[in-house]
């Protein structure tokens, strides 16, 4: 699973690869891949994704991905802080990073190594350095940098993470890199879940997630299924390691440990009541004279798309219709300028996922059509749409794709709300919160609405 901005230099990344092939670390292709992706550069010499996330499962090699990007950004003049939850594991990513320095390509490179307890670090004649650091709510505290890696992910809380980041606030370029395991039930991983959330979301497009794992619903005893989460699988990562492994632990901390996969704490079995949904249908059509909102989800690996329309029926209650779930995105641009040739006053409502996966331009739909949303208009929509339900004020047409999207609806919540779980069927579900949240929040006086669309009866 992936998401990342398109590179458009590579050539910091490459020179990492062959520099750490050239010291005795060379990098299995998916190692390679996470290091192009993490030190990709734009045209200006920036970052491509300033934020960049892993999740990987344990003894896969994650550590030496970061020594390949850590010794290559010291070689190139940038100041890197590399932290983890335990000292110990940072000691050891010291004294590997150590061994990398002694190589005779290397060491004419160091200007001084500093072992004092607390402040390890080296430096380089470029300038550059890696301290490394004990997480603490203090830490960092007097040190600069522009690369900040936090190991461990996730075991990060919040108030650590805070105390971290001004140490790259002052930096032209700054870089931050998480990386770890899905976060067990008692530990706290609200800032790697929150990074995670954003990448599978696909919206940001100054972040980077990659994640290694299983299906959910993958049989957890199936080495075909060890060998789809673990991609050193056969290389430093035995098949009878793993045989033994899943012997020797629990169901549940194998299948998070070893088999990559994030689980829902403390999820709903249901968030909608069903049957109260089931009382809110009505087939009225949409009263004209109202503006109607487009809602559109766009999955993050755009194998599939949604549409969903709000208007208003009688008495002015807002009222959901599914247009179109369906796999891809080359059929949404076409139907959303039909629908609103039909209905000349109608807006479109998308994130910033689907702005960049359709084209819209191209389409004619102009940019006074769309309204785009940010991340927290999606929790708002979320929420607007959940009390509708609720309160019994909304009103949908009774169709299949819809009631499955509410019926499987889950939700991920943080200090600043709740939003969607992505799945295969959620697509409907968000885009009809969308349409909702604008329906709620952008509706002014009564307009007058074009010729009506011949094709579906909205």
């Amino acid at each position: 699973m992936r998401h990342a901005p398109a590179a458009e230099d590579l050539s910091l990344a490459d020179d990492a690869i062959s520099l750490a092939s050239s010291v005795g670390l060379t990098a299995d292709q998916w190692q390679a891949d996470a290091v192009r992706i993490t030190l990709s550069l734009s045209a200006d010499g920036r970052w491509t994704s300033p934020r960049v996330g892993l999740s990987v499962p344990r003894q896969n090699g994650k550590g030496a991905i970061l020594e390949v990007i850590e010794l290559a950004a010291a070689l190139a003049g940038y100041r890197v802080i590399h932290t983890a939850h335990l000292v110990a594991t940072s000691l050891a990513h010291l004294q590997r990073v150590l061994a990398l320095c002694e190589h005779p390509d290397v060491s004419p490179l160091v200007r001084r190594i500093i072992r004092t307890n607390g402040k390890e670090a080296v430096e380089f004649t470029t300038g550059g350095r890696i301290a490394f650091v004990a997480r603490s709510k203090a830490s960092g505290r007097g040190l600069s940098a522009d690369v900040l890696v936090c190991d461990e992910a996730q075991i990060l809380p919040e108030d650590v993470f805070a105390a971290l980041l001004p140490t790259i606030s002052a930096s032209p370029n700054p870089l931050t890199i998480l990386t770890g395991t899905p976060p067990g039930p008692l530990d706290d991983g609200t800032v790697f879940s929150r990074i995670r959330d954003a990448g599978l979301l696909g919206e940001d497009v100054r972040l980077a997630w990659i994640e290694y794992a299983a299906p959910a619903d993958a049989p957890p005893g199936d080495p075909a299924t060890w060998a789809r989460a673990n991609p050193a699988m056969g290389v430093r990562l035995a098949e009878d390691t793993v045989r033994d492994e899943f012997a020797a632990m629990d169901l549940a901390t194998f299948v998070r440990e070893r088999l990559g996969v994030w689980v829902e704490y403390g999820a709903t079995a249901s968030v909608f009541d069903l049957d109260a949904w089931a009382a809110l249908v009505d087939g009225a059509k949409f009263l004209d004279g109202k503006r109607v909102f487009f809602g559109v989800d766009v999955a993050p690996d755009r194998s599939r798309a949604a549409v969903v329309a709000v208007g208003r029926v009688k008495g002015g209650m807002p009222s959901i219709a599914l247009v179109e779930s369906a796999p891809g995105t080359g059929w949404v641009s076409p139907l959303l300028r039909e629908q609103l040739t039909a209905r000349p006053t109608a807006k479109v409502v998308l994130d910033e996922l689907a702005v960049t996966s359709l084209d819209l331009k191209a389409a004619g739909i102009r940019k006074a059509k769309v309204v785009e949303v940010g991340f927290g208009d999606v929790k708002a929509g979320a929420a607007m749409m959940l009390d509708a339900a609720v309160n019994g004020t909304v009103r949908h047409r009774d169709q299949p794709a819809m009631n499955e999207a509410v019926r499987a609806a889950r939700v991920r919540t943080d200090s600043t709300g709740f939003r969607w779980i992505r799945s295969d069927t959620s697509g409907p579900l968000v885009a009809a919160s969308l349409a909702l949240w604008a329906a709620m929040t952008k509706t002014t006086a009564v307009e007058v609405e074009g010729p009506k669309f011949t094709g579906m009866v909205l």
